[in-house]
């Protein structure tokens, strides 16, 4: 088909082939319904014109394998709908474009190409663009672009053309092959789903907008690579470039990158590789000097020309080698590790980030190296340098080495770390500055030495192994030195730092050892020579426990102290210092301190460990001396301790210390028998002495002694001292006898364990805490007064003479307190005694105030005879046991006297006083006797607590209160005064109670008096029904009697007057019961009688009650009548008399005229009886007459207490108003009415008077 027209194709099919020409271009008609063209192979030509358009391409269904040509002037646009595109030949001289649903395959049989045109634009959607085995080969006009798109399949291209072709964004969706005979230039995104492998037989440019991916391999090959700026490669895979000349890279990132240049490869700036492993082989240079980020490297170039290589990150370091030549220098970000060699004849330098290692295998072959790191440098391989310098931050720097002769031009190490170097070849030459705030170590196989600008500055630690000797003069600074040197010379160090630490100096084929300071110097380890050892320092000299001297003769010079304390061995030691202590710790047989001097102070400390000490000249200090020896110690000639805080000595054999010493402070330890003697002229504090196996003990002072530590032997000690004599609380004696003498006091009040105890002292204390079993203190004398107090916490305390003081006496023991021969205490102000097991004291003691407390039972017993009298204040059986005291004058009692269960004693020529009111004496028996003065007083009675009986007897009063308990007692007695009782908690029973005047006890409950005798009683039992009983009762004034049931069997008055009688209730006004059996030969007068029930025999011719009140009834009998008094049975009574008192208040008189008087109704009388007289109001009688009954009445109740009208005055402890004995009450004062009766016989058939 043809036509000068376009062509407008619509549809044309044809079973076989199509061929359509138009001389003014092809077009489809639509762009929808089938393909325009179907059918088989297929010729299109455009003439002049295109073939298709780019919105409207020409669209084909070919059978499959069919053929298709197409030519036009101007572009080519074509889409195979259906299948793939096989082409023969395609030419356009403008653009081309060619889209197939399948592939695009080369099907141009002998044709040069398949595709040519201006630019070609190739679209598979679901297959490749060529296949591996038959590229699709393709032109593009020079200058024209290349794009590719095959998201499902492979690209496969070549490029036959002998132009520039440049490839624009090619996509493949597997593997991407590009080869091109003339130059390629890539300018856009070339990816692959796979492989991607770009070749040129020219130049290979990667444009800078260009960017190579690939998932798997990419390959660059070119007669020169080029990558400009901004472009990249990357592979998911390895990534590799060839080029036969020159490369210039710039990003690349794969596995594995390799780089193989026939001239120099160098990187375009800012750009950089990434990649596992980089391996490059050039010819002339290596500059990559870029942003590289690889992990392992291998380098090779031939030719001049240095290999420069940048890194970030970790590296790995294979291989580096300059096979012509050249210097080599590698920059790192990270960690450099050096696995293989690194070879040339000029320089190397290593820069890194992070550390510099070798491996086993790596190794430096160089003139020099220079390196520099953060993190530290371990250089181990098999290195052959002749100069090293370094640079480092951090971590160690280690070189191992192997040439004649090594220089050390510079090591820094600016953060610190480790400098160790190792030539094995021949000896070592410091020429600049080693610096490090760590250890240098430097090991040579000859001598070690330094030029006038050599030096090692502040290293931590300096090491030093050498053959020939060690000449270290420079102006070092280091902190630790150690030297080791064979082959004789010396070994010398000078420094100047402040602190220099000697780990160990051996000269093992003898030389001398000289080491000069600028500050301290401290020994850590051995120096060892055959000859002497000077060591001048302006600090300190000090040995730790691995540090030692052996050399026969040691001579130091120091300011600030010598702490010599490692196992020395030498036979003479000299030292002067000026600060500080002086310490040497030394092993031989005999030592000589010929000198030591410490011209400002401090401590001076020596021991020999194997022999003894010869003190032969001046051991001067202001502070301390130590001297310690296998041996004895002695001073020789001139030898003496001058201006010692203290000394202390330990010594076998004894210590002879009989030079004019001065020391203040003292502490021995001697073994193996011999005696301690110390004689010194100043104050005096012993810290410790002790014979381990026994020996005597003397301390000659001409001032005070302080003992504040041990003093240990079985013999005996002897303190003598022109001051005080005292003890810390760490100081103790443990000795079989003490004797101590002093001026201004003892107090020896540590833990001491001795059994004889003997002091005298003129002025101030004497204290003496011990801890023995049995204590015998022999005397103690206070020449001029001043307390004593002895204390054993390990056992009791005997006495066998005089203890003396006009002050107080303490004495404290675990065991029993007794004395024993001469025993006395005398002129003491206050004895105060804690004891277990018991306290017996009864010498002619003499004290005025006493206080005991004692355990584990026992008895306690005090025996004074002070006539001032004895004041207690405190006595204490804590787990019971008698209690004994007796003085010859009063007692009193401050706080109190206690036993739990034990019985009480006390026996005073005097009174027996309390200073309070609270209980005063607690026990099971008590016994009080007073023998010429009283118990208690008025204002303070003595209060008693006892579970057994209490027993009181005084020549005066008794004051005293039974308080929580009943008082049982076998008598209470005062033979020249009164007695007052409180019980408030308990019940009274007394076998025999008297005294001269008045007798009162107040009780709450039961009071029962066997045996009574006084001039005045006053009894009250407060309590709701209790009971008052009195088997026998003499008295002589008067009887004061509350209680609700009382019972007075026998009262016998033996006075001249008539008895006066008060009797009540006690938790009321009137009385439950009453019953009284009395006699009096003069009379008896009740002020006042308050009963229920009465019953009232009384053995006396006059009996008068002045004011009865009667509840019930009461019968009343005296010598002559007999006489009822009833409220309530409505009957008669066989009586003289019977009244009715109508529950009121009335008196009745029964005289020895044979009279009766009373104010009450008289309901009955006796017939021999008359009624002399009524008064106005007792016309009931005289009106009834004897009635057979009497009408009865209510009786009238009275509350409250009984009226107690006996004896004591206001405000006496029992509330008792005294009265005065008297005659009854005149009638003329009674305000009552009266009934006069008279009996008409005789009352008594003996008498005359009726």
């Amino acid at each position: 088909m043809g036509s000068r027209a376009p062509i407008y194709v619509k549809t044309v099919e044809s079973g076989g082939s199509i061929r359509i020409k138009g001389a003014d271009g092809i077009y489809n008609v639509s762009t929808s319904g089938p393909a325009a063209i179907q059918g088989g192979r297929t010729i299109l030509e455009g003439g002049d014109s295109g073939i298709g358009t780019t919105e409207t391409p020409l669209t084909v269904a070919l059978r499959e394998g069919a053929e298709l040509t197409a030519r036009a002037g101007k572009d080519i646009n074509i889409y195979e709908v259906l299948g793939s595109l096989n082409l023969a030949e395609i030419y356009g001289e403008s653009n081309v474009t060619l889209r197939a649903k399948d592939s695009i395959l080369d099907a141009r049989g002998e044709r040069p190409f398949a595709v040519m045109g201006r630019s070609v634009n190739l679209i598979a959607d679901q297959g490749s663009v060529g296949t591996a085995s038959s590229p699709l080969h393709l032109a593009a006009v020079s200058g024209g672009q290349l794009e590719v798109q095959a998201l499902n399949g492979g690209v496969y291209l070549t490029i036959p053309t002998a132009g520039l072709v440049n490839l624009g964004s090619v996509y493949s969706g597997g593997t991407l092959a590009v080869e091109a005979v003339a130059q390629l230039c890539i300018g856009g995104m070339v990816t692959s789903a796979g492989a991607l492998k770009l070749s040129s037989a020219g130049g290979l440019t990667v444009d800078t907008a260009a960017k190579l991916a690939a998932e798997g391999k990419l390959v660059l090959t070119g007669l020169h690579v080029t990558m400009v700026e901004g472009s990249s490669g990357e592979a998911g895979d390895e990534l590799e470039i060839n080029a036969e000349q020159a490369a210039e890279l710039s990003h690349l990132k794969g596995s594995r990158v390799t780089i193989n240049s026939g001239g120099v490869v160098t990187q375009v700036e800012d750009t950089g590789i990434t990649a596992d492993t980089l391996s490059v082989s050039s010819r002339g240079q290596q500059d990559l000097s870029g942003y590289n980020r690889v992990s392992r490297l291998a380098a090779a170039n031939t030719g001049s020309g240095d290999i420069t290589i940048n890194n970030a990150g970790d590296l790995a370091v294979e291989a580096v080698v300059q096979a012509d030549g050249g210097n080599i220098k590698l920059v790192n970000g990270g960690d450099v590790e050096i696995v293989g060699d690194i070879t040339t004849t000029g320089q190397v330098v290593v820069e890194a980030a992070g550390n510099i290692i070798e491996s086993a295998t790596g190794r430096i072959t160089a003139a020099v190296l220079r390196t520099s790191s953060i993190g530290g440098q371990m250089l181990l391989g098999d290195n052959r340098i002749q100069s090293f310098a370094a640079h480092n931050q951090g971590g160690d720097v280690i070189l191992r080495n192997v040439s004649a002769g090594l220089e050390i031009a510079s090591i820094l190490q600016t953060g610190g770390g480790d400098i160790v170097v190792q030539n094995s070849g021949g000896g070592i030459v410091v020429t600049g500055v080693v610096q490090t705030g760590d250890r240098v170590s430097l090991v040579a196989d000859g001598p070690v030495w330094q030029t006038a600008e050599g030096r090692i500055a502040d290293a931590a630690g300096l090491t030093v192994e050498s053959v020939g000797g060690q000449e270290l003069l420079g102006a070092n600074t280091v902190q630790r030195f150690r030297a080791v040197n064979a082959g004789g010379g010396r070994v010398v160090l000078r420094n100047t730092a402040g602190q220099l630490e000697v780990t160990g100096i051996s000269q093992t084929d003898g030389g001398e050892i000289e080491v000069v300071n600028a500050g301290d110097v401290e020994i850590a380890g051995e120096i060892a020579t055959a000859g002497q050892v000077q060591i001048d320092v302006t600090g300190r000299i000090t040995e730790t426990a691995e540090g030692r001297v052996t050399a026969a003769g040691l001579r130091t010079s120091s300011v600030g102290g010598q702490a010599l304390l490692g196992d020395n061995r030498i036979d003479s030691f000299a030292a002067r210092n000026e600060g500080g202590d002086v310490q040497l710790s030394n092993s031989s047989a005999e030592l000589e301190i010929a000198g030591v001097v410490q011209a400002a102070g401090g401590d001076i400390a020596v021991v020999n460990r194997e022999g003894g000490i010869a003190v032969t000249g001046l051991v001067q200090t202001q502070d301390n001396i130590n001297l310690s020896a296998e041996g004895s110690v002695r001073q020789k000639g001139d030898g003496r301790f001058a201006d010692a805080a203290a000394l202390t000595v330990e010594s076998v054999g004894g210590q002879e210390l009989s030079g004019d010493n001065a020391v203040q402070r003292f502490l021995a330890i001697n073994a193996g028998g011999g005696r301690v003697l110390l004689r010194n002229s100043s104050s005096l504090e012993v810290t410790e002495i002790t014979q381990v196996d026994g020996g005597d003990v003397e301390i000659a002072n001409s001032g005070d002694v302080e003992i504040a530590g041990v003093v240990s032997t079985t013999g005996q000690v002897t303190v003598e001292a022109d001051g005080k004599i005292v003890e810390t609380a760490a100081g103790r004696i443990d000795a079989a006898a003490l004797s101590a003498s002093s001026t201004g006091g003892q107090m020896l009040l540590g833990d001491n364990h001795i059994h004889s105890f003997a002091a005298y002292n003129d002025g101030g204390d004497i204290q003496l805490n011990n801890t023995s079993g049995e204590l015998n203190v022999g005397s103690i004398v206070q020449a001029s007064g001043g307390s004593i107090e002895v204390a054993n916490s390990g056992g009791g305390i005997t006495f066998t003479g005089l203890v003396q003081t006009d002050e107080s006496v303490s004495l404290t023991a675990q065991g029993v307190i007794g004395q024993v021969g001469d025993r006395r205490f005398a002129d003491v102000v206050s004895l105060t005694i804690e004891s277990t097991g018991g306290l017996d004291l009864s010498g002619d003691n003499t004290v005025r105030r006493f206080q005991a407390v004692n355990a584990g039972g026992g008895r306690v017993a005090l025996n004074n005879t002070a006539p001032e009298g004895l004041e207690i204040i405190q006595v204490l059986q804590t787990d019971g046991g008698e209690i004994e005291l007796t003085s010859a004058g009063g007692v009193t009692i401050a706080d109190e006297i206690k036993s739990a269960g034990g019985d009480i004693s006390i026996a005073a020529g005097g009174s027996i006083r309390s200073a309070h009111g609270d209980v005063a004496i607690q026990g099971k028996d008590i016994n009080l006797a007073a023998d010429q003065g009283g118990i208690g007083t008025r204002d303070t009675r003595v209060v008693v607590a006892a579970s057994g009986r209490t027993n009181l007897l005084a020549d005066q009063d008794i004051y005293a209160e039974e308080r929580h308990s009943d008082l049982d007692s076998d008598f209470v007695i005062s033979r020249h005064g009164s007695v007052d009782l409180m019980v408030p908690d308990g019940r009274v029973r007394i076998d025999e109670l008297r005294a001269a005047k008045l007798i009162s006890i107040s009780t709450v409950s039961d009071l029962q008096l066997r045996n009574v005798e006084v001039a005045q009683l006053g009894l009250w039992v407060s309590g709701v029904g209790g009971k008052l009983g009195i088997a026998e009762a003499r008295i002589s004034e008067g009887l004061a009697v509350g209680a609700d049931q009382v019972e007075l069997l026998s009262l016998v008055h033996t006075g001249a007057e008539p008895l006066r009688l008060s009797i009540g209730g006690g938790s009321k006004a009137a009385a439950n019961s009453l019953t009284l059996r009395g006699r009096s030969h003069v009379g008896m007068l009740f002020d006042s009688l308050q009963a229920d029930n009465a019953w009232i025999d009384a053995d006396t011719e006059n009996l008068a009650i002045t004011m009865a009140f009667v509840g019930s009834r009461a019968v009343i009998r005296n010598r002559y009548h007999a006489v009822v008094a009833d409220n309530i049975n409505k009957q008669l009574f066989p009586a003289d008399i019977q009244l009715y008192p109508e529950n009121k208040p009335f008196y009745l008189i029964m005289g020895s005229d044979r009279r009766i008087l009373s104010d009450a109704w008289v309901v009955n009388y006796d017939d021999d009886y008359i009624v002399n007289r009524f008064a106005t109001e007792n016309s009931f009688v005289r009106i009834t007459g004897k009635m057979p009954q009497v009408v009865g009445f209510g009786s009238y109740q009275v509350s409250g207490p009984a009226s107690l009208t006996l004896g004591g005055s206001a405000g006496s402890g029992s509330g008792v108003v005294m009265v005065s004995p008297s005659l009854m009450t005149p009638l003329s004062k009674m305000q009552r009415r009266t009934l006069l009766m008279t009996r008409k016989v005789c009352c008594n058939e003996n008498t005359n008077n009726c």
